[in-house]
C-alpha cells in the first residue's frame, strides 16, 4: 500500500500544468457531479474518477498525458467499484476503519517514503488530489483487510503434515527455491480482449526498468489484489505458484521483467526481486565443526604453488582425523578445529563453500590473511525443528490461499452486485 510522491518542484509545477490543460478544473467536476456508474445504487461520479486517476498517476509517478489520464481513469473506474463492494460487504459484518487506524496506516506510509508527518498531505495538495480520495482509499484498504482476517483467514488452514509435504517436495524439486516477485496481471474474457491484454502486458514490460517502476506500473495497471502493494507477492515458494510462472521465475535474474505470461482467464508480468535456495536459510540453523590445514607462503613461493602443494597434502585424506595428520606433515603448529560454529558466523567467502558441503569433503585451497587454507567438514547439526524454513514455507502456503480465497471472495461480490456503468 505504499505510495511514492518524490517529486521536486518543477515536476510538480510542470504536472500541474498539464493537469489544467487535460483536465476539467476540479471545482468544475465538483458542480458537475455526473454519475458515471452506481454500484448497488452507491453513485460514482466523474468527479469520483477524475480525483482517483490523479492519485493513481501520483502514486505511479506517471506524466500526466492524454494517453496516460485516459488509463489512469479507466484504472480508477474498476478500482472505485471494487472499493465501493467491499465497503459496502464490510459494513453489512459490521466492520470499519477507525481513525487511529487510518492515522496510523498514513504514518506508515510516510514513512516508508522518508516524509514528515503530513508530508504526503502536502505532496497531494500541490498534485492537485483531494484529501478526502487518498483517505477513503486507505479506508477500503483497512476494512479489506480486516474483512479477511474475519472471513477468510479463519477458513485457511496449513498442517504441520502439509508443511513437513512440502519440505520434502522441496529437497528433490525446484519448490526449493524461494523468490520474491512482484506480479502484474491483465484479466481477458475473449479472444479480441487477448490481443489487446498481451499488447498492453509487453507494453508495460517494456517501461520497467527496474524494480521500482515495475512495482508502480502494478499499482496503476494490475488487476491482481496485489495492485495496492505493487503487486508484491513476497517471499514465496517456486512451487507454490502457478506452473507457468514458477518456471518463469526460475529463470529470471534478480532485476529483470518477463514476457508475458498467458494463463486461462488473462496475462502475467513478473518481476523478480530476490530469488534464494532453502539451503541457505537452512544453514542458519546449523553448526559445524570444520578440520583447518593451513600454510604459510613463503617469499620465494607464489600463492598458486603453496595452494597446490596443500591440497597434495591434505586431499587425499577421507575424514578430518586423518586430514589433521596429514596437516601436522606441513607444520606441527595448524590451528585448532572450528567446533559447532554456525554458518551465518563464518566469513561470507567461507559460508559459500560450507554451505550445502557433507562430511568428509573438503574446500578449495582459500587465499586467507597470512597464508592458505583448507578446510574439512567433520561434523554438521541442524537444529530440530528448522523452525525458521518451516514459518516461512507455512506462511507461504497460507499466503497462496489467502490470495485466492480474497480474489474468489472479491468475485462473488461483483457477480452478485447490481453494477451500471454509464460511460
Amino acid at each position: 500500500m505504499g505510495l511514492m510522491l518524490k517529486k521536486s518542484l518543477v515536476s510538480l509545477i510542470a504536472i500541474l500544468a498539464i493537469w489544467s490543460q487535460v483536465c476539467v478544473p476540479v471545482k468544475a467536476q465538483q458542480l458537475v457531479g455526473r454519475i458515471v456508474a452506481s454500484v448497488n445504487d452507491d453513485a460514482i461520479t466523474d468527479f469520483d474518477i477524475d480525483a482517483r486517476a490523479r492519485l493513481l498517476l501520483a502514486a505511479s509517478n506517471a506524466q500526466p498525458n492524454a494517453d496516460s489520464i485516459s488509463r489512469a481513469s479507466r484504472s480508477a473506474l474498476n478500482e472505485l467499484i471494487d472499493e465501493r463492494l467491499k465497503l459496502q460487504e464490510a459494513k453489512k459484518l459490521n466492520i470499519g476503519a477507525t481513525d487511529d487506524e487510518i492515522k496510523a496506516a498514513v504514518r506508515t506510509i510516510e514513512k516508508n517514503n522518508n516524509k514528515a508527518p503530513g508530508g504526503i498531505f502536502q505532496d497531494l495538495t500541490q498534485l492537485g488530489v483531494p484529501i478526502d480520495t487518498f483517505i477513503e482509499r486507505i479506508k477500503a484498504s483497512v476494512v479489506w483487510r480486516k474483512l479477511l482476517r474475519t472471513r477468510v483467514l479463519p477458513q485457511v488452514k496449513v498442517a504441520q503434515a502439509e508443511v513437513k509435504d512440502a519440505i520434502e517436495r522441496a529437497e528433490n524439486s525446484d519448490g526449493k527455491v524461494l523468490v520474491r516477485i512482484a506480479e502484474i496481471f491483465i484479466p481477458y474474457g475473449d479472444e479480441s480482449a487477448r490481443s489487446k491484454a498481451l499488447e498492453k502486458a509487453e507494453e508495460l514490460r517494456a517501461k520497467a526498468k527496474n524494480t521500482n517502476a515495475f512495482m508502480q506500473l502494478a499499482k496503476l495497471h494490475s488487476r491482481a489484489p496485489t495492485a495496492t502493494v505493487g503487486g508484491d507477492l513476497g517471499e514465496i515458494q517456486v512451487s507454490a505458484l502457478d506452473k507457468k510462472i514458477g518456471a518463469v521465475a526460475l529463470e529470471l535474474s534478480p532485476g529483470s521483467t518477463s514476457p508475458p505470461i498467458e494463463v486461462s482467464d488473462g496475462v502475467y508480468v513478473i518481476h523478480l526481486i530476490s530469488k534464494r535456495n532453502l539451503t541457505e536459510i537452512n544453514s542458519g540453523q546449523e553448526k559445524v565443526t570444520l578440520a583447518q590445514a593451513f600454510t604459510r607462503i613463503p617469499k620465494n613461493a607464489t600463492v598458486d604453488e603453496i595452494s597446490t602443494t596443500l591440497k597434495q597434502t591434505v586431499g587425499s585424506a577421507d575424514n578430518c582425523d586423518v586430514f589433521d595428520a596429514a596437516a601436522k606433515q606441513i607444520s606441527s603448529n595448524q590451528p585448532p578445529r572450528i567446533i559447532d560454529a554456525n554458518i551465518t558466523n563464518l566469513p561470507e567467502f567461507v559460508q559459500k563453500y560450507v554451505i550445502g558441503m557433507e562430511i568428509g569433503q573438503q574446500t578449495p585451497a582459500l587465499r586467507i590473511k597470512g597464508g592458505v587454507v583448507v578446510l574439512m567438514m567433520c561434523d554438521r547439526k541442524v537444529s530440530e525443528p528448522t523452525s525458521q524454513s518451516e514459518q516461512l514455507i507455512s506462511d507461504s502456503l497460507q499466503f497462496e490461499r489467502i490470495e485466492r480465497q480474497a480474489e474468489s471472495y472479491l468475485r462473488d461480490l461483483r457477480r452478485l452486485a447490481l453494477i451500471e456503468i454509464n460511460r
